[in-house]
């Protein structure tokens, strides 16, 4: 199997077993998931518009590919997120149709 798939299969299964983690635990499910992507992709963004003033051609290479591995990885932990909240949700439904 390709590399690449391995990885996108193993981001995928990380955010599903974050979401399944979050959900058995209550006191986690308020934490600010949302913000720490937003301020990592707002660091990311300053940087490269810093970069990009500056002049420096490198470092508007490094900010813009790992914006762009920032958000791609995002988008994987968010299909996986969005897996485990379905499973969890329905492992629940079926467990108050058992009651």
């Amino acid at each position: 199997m390709d590399p690449g798939y391995v990885t996108v299969i193993a981001i995928v299964l990380a955010g599903l077993a974050h979401h399944v983690y979050r959900a058995r635990r209550p006191s986690l499910s308020g934490r600010g998931g949302g913000w720490v992507g937003l301020i990592v992709l707002a660091v990311l963004l300053a940087g490269l518009l810093i970069a990009a003033q500056l002049g420096s051609e490198s470092l508007t290479w490094l900010f813009g590919l790992s914006l762009i591995a920032a958000v791609s990885i995002m988008l994987f932990l968010a299909v996986g997120s969005a897996i485990g909240r379905w499973l969890v949700r329905r492992k629940c439904e079926d467990f108050d149709e058992r009651k």
